[in-house]
């Protein structure tokens, strides 16, 4: 394989256009002469799955871009419906046709996954988009914020919420209000008078004085569009409120209590001072009253040309300090050689950094720590001082966030390398880190494994078509990545080769789970590989070509180690996005779909090792929930050496219930519902797990005091 060949393109900062389109950082292409990848050893497989609800229509859409939020998800599952009957809502931009008005849409899913409701959410048939959406832990309403006349002095945000507690079903859609008045509040409560705050966020969490009152609160942050300086860095307001049931009951929100906050460190740099930078960022909340955003800062004054992960902290509901966590997000890597001594790259230095990552989520899990995941990318600094990439070296990296230890733990997602070293970035030409190349090819030149986590094949669109976004169930320490691949249709369109011609038109969607119980990886600690869906392979995406597919944020417990995860996606008429000057504007078809995915049969096998046949040890507990004491029950085919324990929400051990030698036949053990010391545990979901020769398998129990 040759040297790559660099054949950059300057992208200028572009300025912002109608479409919310943001500025493009500086690439390098890379020209490659054997493109097919080396297949990097995996420590887990990827889980089994299946199709819920396969692929139905919502409303058809000309806006080929982004139809949900830019960093967090616009799917909102109900968690607590009166029944346990859980639907979904979806907010979303669209024009029905190629001359009406881009509007936003609220959607209704019905727990049976049928497409229920869709309504418009402002009242005027004007310019609207990039909604956020949240669900009221107490009423189970959906409250959502949108832009409206967005590059205009009268930009705006407006927040709705649909009454569900009053019908118990969707459509009674409050009167939208202002919530971020620009034209009131920049210059008296934002640095400067023209600031223009759009590209709104909604959560909804239980306020300081829940337990009194009952008050929940809602927090809405934006980003800038403008700015005193040239290049806007998208500073960030937080405004925010208490509110009750009363105040929904009403439709009465504008009244509220609202507070604002911009954040000094993003103010300095969308002023230019000390420089111009830019905070590429999602944001996380929970009941505990954890707020947070986290993601990578660009700045000028970042001679050494990596970003800084951020982290904006805050433990009192959004009140007050917040606390800012810094960190080198760049990582130099050695250059590989060939086998003659030569360096394979031409580059006095290289390192990884986050790159096209703007368009990510945050999550917070069950143990209050901070999850992120975006796209690292190889490059190199120019002598006078540019930063440049290299296309095809492009792989998911996350990053969690432990408050109570300050610590930051950096995690490979997909690839990963085949030892336990996640601090250190995944290296495409030595996957186990022995420090010996992997594999040469033919010519004695650097073999790597490559990877394109983005949709769309061209580097000059991967700033604005990346997508990274997390799912979560905290109660049983579940987790899911999803994003979409696009080297496939890279490989040909980008680089002509015939082997790919299937995937031409063919993205690529990939989901990776974390908290499977076989394993005990929970709470994000490890990733499988990941599912793949597509038009190509996937029988349920026949026909398709799925875009922005964004997860709902709460993975539902369907029992029995399964959960539930809702998707929302366009499929577009055209590959790619005409809204970013790629393919005809014939527009496309909204759709959901969803999947159940198994959490606990996986097995942790690594690539050199038999995936084990497992018997089944019929492990349940009774009575199940139970207080104080339950039995665990499960059959052995053969005597063997066995171990049955209790792990918490968190993977942690609670208590060994026994470890040895035991005879076939039928076993129960009792549990008390105490920990190895004797101390009792409280209320709350628990696991009993059993290890032996033919496998393992977990069961869930429910103690309720």
């Amino acid at each position: 394989m040759k040297r790559l060949t660099m054949l950059f393109v300057f992208l200028c900062l572009a300025a912002m256009l109608l479409a919310d389109t943001m500025p493009e950082p500086l690439y390098r292409e890379a020209e490659l002469e054997t493109l097919h990848p080396r297949t990097a050893p995996r420590t887990y497989p990827a889980p089994d799955y299946s199709f819920i609800v396969e692929p139905v229509d919502i409303l058809t859409n000309y806006y080929d871009y982004m139809p949900g939020s830019y960093v967090s998800t616009p799917l909102q599952v109900q968690t607590n419906n009166v029944g346990g009957a859980n639907g979904a809502y979806i907010v979303f931009h669209s024009r029905e046709t190629s001359a009406a008005q881009r509007r936003e849409y609220l959607c209704y899913i019905n727990a049976d996954g049928t497409v229920g409701a869709t309504n418009f959410m402002g009242q005027n048939e004007v310019w609207e988009g990039y909604g956020s959406i949240d669900i009221d832990p107490e009423t189970q309403d959906p409250l959502a914020v949108y832009h409206v006349a967005f590059g205009a002095p009268e930009a705006h945000v407006d927040l709705t919420f649909d009454m569900w507690h009053v019908l118990q079903g969707p459509g009674l859609i409050a009167t939208p209000f202002t919530v971020i008045d620009n034209q009131a509040i920049a210059g008296v409560h934002t640095p400067f008078a023209e600031d223009r705050f759009v590209w709104p966020y909604v959560y909804v969490i239980k306020s300081p004085t829940y337990d009194t009152d009952g008050s929940r609160r809602v927090l809405v942050f934006a980003n800038n569009s403008t700015g005193p300086t040239s290049n806007p860095s998208e500073n960030v307001l937080l405004t925010w409120a208490d509110f009750t049931t009363a105040n929904l009951d009403s439709a009465n929100l504008a009244e509220l209590d609202w507070n604002y906050y911009t954040f000094p460190l993003l103010d300095g740099y969308n002023a230019g001072d000390p420089c111009w930078g830019r905070y590429n960022q999602s944001i996380a909340v929970n009941d505990d009253g954890q707020v947070a955003m986290i993601g990578y800062l660009a700045a000028d004054e970042f001679t050494d040309g990596r970003t800084r992960l951020t982290i904006f902290y805050n433990d009192n509901f959004g009140e007050g300090e917040w606390e800012v966590i810094q960190e080198n997000a760049g990582f130099t890597v050695d250059i590989p050689l060939n086998q003659d001594g030569t360096p394979y790259f031409d580059a006095d230095e290289i390192f990884f950094d986050f790159v096209n990552s703007s368009h990510p989520h945050a999550a917070f899990d069950s143990q209050g720590r901070l999850h992120f995941i975006g796209n690292m990318v190889l490059g190199y600094l120019d002598d006078v001082g540019d930063h440049y990439l290299w296309a095809y070296y492009s792989y998911v990296k996350g990053v969690i966030y432990d408050p109570d230890t300050d610590e930051i733990i950096w995690q490979d997602i997909y690839p990963q390398s085949t030892v336990d070293n996640c601090d250190f970035p995944f290296l495409p030409w030595d996957t186990d880190q022995d420090g010996v190349i992997d594999e040469y090819s033919d010519e004695g030149t650097v073999m790597s494994e490559l990877g394109w986590p983005i949709y769309w094949w061209g580097w000059d669109d991967a700033f604005h078509e990346n997508n990274f976004k997390l799912a979560t169930n905290p109660d049983n320490g579940w987790m899911v990545a999803v994003w979409q691949d696009g080297l496939k249709n890279r490989y040909y369109n980008d680089a002509g080769d015939e082997d790919y011609a299937d995937w031409a038109t063919a993205p690529e969607t990939y989901i990776s789970i974390s908290g499977s119980l076989q394993v005990g990886r929970l709470n994000g600690e490890e990733w499988t590989e990941p599912i793949r869906l597509s038009s190509v392979d996937t029988p349920e995406f026949a026909g398709m070509i799925p875009e922005y597919v964004y997860p709902g944020s709460h993975i539902e417990d369907l029992g029995n180690g399964h959960g539930k995860l809702h998707l929302f996606f366009l499929d577009d008429t055209s590959f790619g996005s005409s809204i970013q000057g790629n393919g005809p504007a014939d527009g496309g078809m909204m759709k959901y779909c969803a999947l159940d995915i198994d959490f606990i049969m996986n097995s942790g096998a690594t690539d050199d090792e038999t995936v084990p046949v497992w018997d089944d040890y019929g492990l349940c507990a009774f009575p199940n929930p139970f207080n104080p004491t339950t039995q665990v029950a499960f059959e052995l085919a053969a005597p063997g050496h066995v171990r049955v324990a209790v792990y918490n929400v968190r993977g942690r051990l609670v208590k060994t219930l026994t470890e040895g030698n035991l005879l076939a036949g039928s076993h129960t053990l009792t549990w008390n519902g105490a920990d190895d010391n004797g101390a009792p545990v409280a209320s709350g979901v628990y696991f009993a797990r059993i290890e032996g020769g033919a496998g393992s398998q977990a069961a869930k129990l429910l103690l309720l005091k």
